[in-house]
């Protein structure tokens, strides 16, 4: 069996995963059978990059617990977080958090506002129809929060993942669960951010990060989302991790890492890796 991580990279997913209940081993294990089985035509840095990502998130990668999705896309892999993985998430931040989707011959009426009220009852015999919306509601210190999503405003996000008409697509699989991560990760956005919840945020700019980088492949040079993060002064991965293998000396390579503070944490563990990959080659 062949594996796209390198000892480096061991030691830094073992790092993230201190302090959770998932065993290093057992996760890599579980990672590397996924890399042979669909995905080793992948860059391995892709790869690398969403298992740490698993790995920051402590997401159990195993395929029955359905919590994330390693997509091959492009010659990518791109991570994507699933229904079952928000209400993980969710739930160890002490968010209380429902979904479901209303079809047409349930009992479904909603009200939002400042006296949210949704009303949905399934239809337990016979057919029931076609799905109408999709709601989501939370309970999250003392505060109530709902979102509600119409069918048309669904299919306007499955259309913007380009991957979605691929046969490895979940909304190819697993439909109803997408439609509800897409309710929770708007509701997601409405949570408010602290110590308890950075590790919603956290995941949130993950999975926009992995859209963002599928509606750009594949990509001529730099993506228009590097593109508009170069302009808005930005830092990116690819950027840093440029810096840090151009690298000629000790001082080039400590500039290199100038910025690493403004990466997220898992694109920091990345550099962590290429910086002592770096300073071994440069014999520093």
């Amino acid at each position: 069996m062949t594996t796209a991580l390198q000892t480096q990279d061991r030691v830094d997913i073992s790092d993230l995963l201190k302090g959770t209940s998932l065993k290093p081993d057992v996760f890599m294990n579980i990672v590397e059978r996924q890399w042979n089985d669909n995905l080793s035509k992948c860059s391995p840095a892709s790869f690398v990059k969403a298992v740490r990502g698993v790995a920051a998130l402590a997401l159990n990668p195993d395929p029955i617990f359905q919590q994330i999705y390693l997509i091959p896309y492009e010659g990518q892999v791109t991570l994507q977080i699933s229904y079952k993985g928000w209400i993980s998430l969710t739930s160890r931040a002490g968010v209380s958090i429902s979904a479901e989707v209303a079809y047409e011959n349930d009992e479904f009426t909603y009200q939002l506002g400042s006296h949210t009220q949704i009303v949905h009852v399934k239809k337990l015999v016979g057919d029931r129809g076609n799905p109408i919306a999709t709601w989501a509601t939370a309970e999250y210190e003392g505060r109530s929060l709902s979102v509600v999503l119409t069918e048309d405003e669904i299919k306007q996000i499955e259309a913007k993942s380009p991957s979605h008409k691929k046969d490895s697509s979940p909304w190819k699989h697993w439909r109803d669960e997408m439609r509800k991560k897409s309710a929770i990760k708007r509701l997601a956005k409405l949570i408010p951010v602290s110590d308890r919840t950075a590790a919603i945020a956290r995941a949130l700019q993950m999975d926009d990060v992995a859209e963002e980088r599928e509606l750009n492949q594949p990509p001529a040079g730099r993506t228009r989302a590097e593109q508009t993060k170069s302009k808005l002064g930005i830092v990116t991965l690819d950027q840093v991790r440029g810096k840090v293998q151009a690298a000629t000396d000790a001082d080039s390579l400590e500039d290199a890492i100038s910025d690493v503070e403004k990466l997220s944490e898992e694109d920091k563990a990345t550099i962590r890796g290429e910086y002592m990959k770096k300073k071994k080659e440069l014999k520093l």
